[in-house]
């Protein structure tokens, strides 16, 4: 079980190829990235309406063959995509 003041309503989760977990939180504002054994390994974003900044956001998907995240921004009425590399995910599964 995950428990970190980072995970304030977190609604969306997906699984990057190397096995980490990425969330997001509607009441923080943030994507994070977890290890498979539920250690914080970095969190983007944060409330604003700036690219990179979320307000919101509500789900979350993987998207492997262009090695990005999706993040649906709500509450600025937008998907923003994250590169891999920017969450420091690996090339493969490990």
């Amino acid at each position: 079980m995950l428990e970190h003041p980072l995970l304030r309503h977190p609604w969306g989760v997906d699984v990057l190829p190397d096995a980490t977990v990425v969330a997001v939180s509607y009441g923080s504002h943030t994507l994070t990235r977890w290890s498979p054994q539920g250690d914080l390994l970095g969190s983007w974003g944060g409330w604003g309406s700036a690219p990179g900044n979320l307000k919101m956001p509500w789900a979350v998907a993987v998207d492997e063959a262009l090695r990005e995240v999706l993040v649906l921004d709500t509450g600025n009425a937008r998907v923003q995509t994250v590169p891999f590399e920017a969450l420091g995910c690996s090339a493969g599964r490990e």
